[in-house]
């Protein structure tokens, strides 16, 4: 179940109540969004019947491209980068409280750049990935896992973050 959710752009950050989701999703659908978790939004979003469009960065994604050693908590990623988010059990104890919220999409707001340029750095040489037998047994498949021309810049004027919260 979703506790709350916040978003960031150019013009600040944003904090939505559990009530508020619904409305939360109808600004930022279908805009450039960034988040944490992405395969955790989908399904708490279609608890409650809702579906999000336009999310195109998973920064727990690429920390696992990365293969940065974290928890599957923002805090562990975010404390490697220098930020102090609170984990899950902090937020349990202090009752989701809405700045350690607005935090959570702040972090993925002010760290996709570094993100991206890190990814391209570290993970845009091409991965090998082996096909399955075919006329060519020595054959693979390179594949790029995010190309320039498939992301998008981080125009702040179409930037948006997304992030959600359950509770235990």
């Amino acid at each position: 179940e979703i506790v709350s959710g916040s978003v960031t752009d150019k013009y600040g950050t944003y904090f939505f109540s559990k009530k508020d989701i619904p409305l939360m999703i109808k600004l930022i659908d279908n805009h450039i969004i960034y988040t944490y978790d992405e395969k955790k939004n989908i399904c708490l979003l279609n608890k409650l019947g809702l579906k999000l469009n336009g999310v195109v960065f998973d920064t727990m994604l690429v920390s696992y491209l990365l293969e940065y050693n974290i928890s599957d908590d923002i805090s562990s990623i975010a404390s490697i980068k220098g930020y102090e988010i609170l984990s899950y059990k902090e937020l349990v104890k202090n009752q989701f409280d809405m700045e350690s919220i607005c935090q959570k999409s702040n972090f993925i707001y002010q760290t996709f750049e570094e993100f991206n340029q890190e990814l391209k750095r570290d993970m845009m040489d091409k991965l090998e990935i082996p096909m399955p037998e075919s006329g060519m047994p020595h054959a693979k498949s390179y594949f790029s896992p995010f190309s320039a021309s498939r992301l998008p810049s981080a125009s702040p004027n179409e930037l948006r973050t997304i992030s959600t919260l359950t509770p235990s």
